[in-house]
């Protein structure tokens, strides 16, 4: 939750995302907070040995399953991040050459 807070943040006050985007970026990271406290609950039921009649086997089984179901929420945050992390520097770019273009022409004016 503290990465996808710090890239949310990050994204919101850079200005290069639209209020569509960020609507559908939070929508996703909502998705994801949602199933990881799902995952967290499962876990918690599994581990409290008085709420459920499960083996070892079947506990350690449960705890794998959470396990690689949070490893792919997480490698899918990072990589969500990294490709809104990368759409932002090129509209930065692309924003910065439009600018240089408007000074050079003398359209613009200089900082």
């Amino acid at each position: 939750m503290k990465q996808y807070k710090i890239a949310f943040n990050a994204f919101r006050s850079s200005n290069l995302f639209s209020i569509e985007e960020m609507e559908y970026m939070s929508a996703v990271y909502g998705r994801l907070t949602k199933e990881s406290l799902k995952n967290l609950e499962e876990l918690m039921l599994i581990v409290t040995a008085s709420k459920l009649r499960m083996s070892d086997d079947e506990r350690l089984n449960g705890i794998d399953r959470i396990y690689a179901n949070m490893e792919d929420a997480w490698l899918f945050l990072c990589d969500f991040n990294n490709r809104a992390k990368m759409l932002g520097l090129q509209r930065a770019k692309a924003n910065n050459d439009v600018e240089t273009v408007k000074i050079l022409y003398g359209i613009g004016k200089l900082n």
